[in-house]
């Protein structure tokens, strides 16, 4: 999907956002005026350097790194990409639930983590959490490759 393919779906508010976060001293007034505007500034909203910056949440808080994980996770799962707001909110909370459920539960942890990827990784965490009870993007990385190996040696699991 293209961003001229939704731009004529969106409401003012977004379209004022998106104007915003690039022009910033521009205000406009009407959503075919900031229509107008991003299709003139087209190459530029799609430049994927620019989107990849800020769809990198390394630098983050942990707490905004992972909603945000959960709303692209959320989007990217409709075929069209889209999501009213309210449906929005209803997946991330339908998501939070079932990794809490599951995360509770000691057999389906350990059916989906070998335990010795699961002691490797608990042993790294613990220790970068001591420092200052946060973790900065280095750890971040460094927990994403440690979690990352434990899927793909899992391979194939029938529990």
């Amino acid at each position: 999907m293209f961003l001229q393919d939704i731009l004529p779906k969106m409401s003012k508010l977004y379209l004022g956002r998106i104007v915003d976060s690039f022009l910033k001293d521009v205000h406009m007034e009407t959503e075919e005026e900031m229509r107008e505007v991003i299709l003139k500034n087209i190459d530029e909203f799609q430049n994927k350097e620019r989107v990849k910056k800020y769809l990198d949440f390394t630098n983050e808080s942990r707490d905004v790194a992972l909603l945000n994980e959960l709303v692209l996770m959320s989007l990217m799962e409709k075929e069209t990409y889209l999501l009213s707001e309210a449906d929005l909110y209803k997946d991330v909370e339908e998501m939070e639930k079932a990794i809490l459920e599951q995360s509770a539960d000691d057999d389906y942890v350990s059916c989906f983590i070998p335990q010795d990827a699961k002691r490797i990784y608990s042993a790294v965490l613990d220790e970068a959490w001591k420092k200052d009870e946060s973790l900065n993007e280095y750890e971040i990385n460094i927990l994403n490759v440690l979690g990352m190996n434990s899927i793909y040696q899992r391979g194939i699991i029938i529990c």
